[in-house]
């Protein structure tokens, strides 16, 4: 199943949105045209794939107040775990506070995509 924005007003800046059907969440810009797809559940033994089907999806919208990208170069090195201490996290807001936030990122055995970055729709 597909759910797509087709329409949307009075949208702020750095706006996304956050949509979960049954089990699986998915989140993207907020944008028209944006599409998010979940699987579609198996047909049931009467062959009605609705049977499955979730009753509902919830939607939520989010909206970006800062950001900043953070080095992984030397993790591996380091045993495949690196903590970042104390990162200050500027605001997108016009006088607004920064964040400050202590991370630790550690290697598993499912990686990143290719780019590097997580996929635009991760869970």
């Amino acid at each position: 199943m597909d759910v797509t924005v087709t329409e949307v007003e009075d949208l702020p800046a750095h706006t996304f949105i956050s949509v979960r059907c049954g089990e699986v969440r998915k989140q993207a810009p907020f944008r028209v045209g944006e599409a998010l797809s979940f699987p579609t559940p198996s047909p049931s033994k009467s062959g009605a794939p609705e049977a499955h089907l979730p009753k509902a999806f919830t939607v939520d919208v989010f909206r970006k107040v800062g950001s900043k990208q953070i080095s992984l170069a030397g993790i591996t090195a380091q045993g495949g775990t690196m903590r970042h201490e104390g990162i200050l996290i500027p605001s997108l807001e016009i006088q607004g506070s920064p964040v400050r936030a202590s991370l630790t990122a550690i290697l598993k055995a499912v990686e990143c995509g290719p780019s590097g970055g997580l996929g635009r729709s991760q869970q």
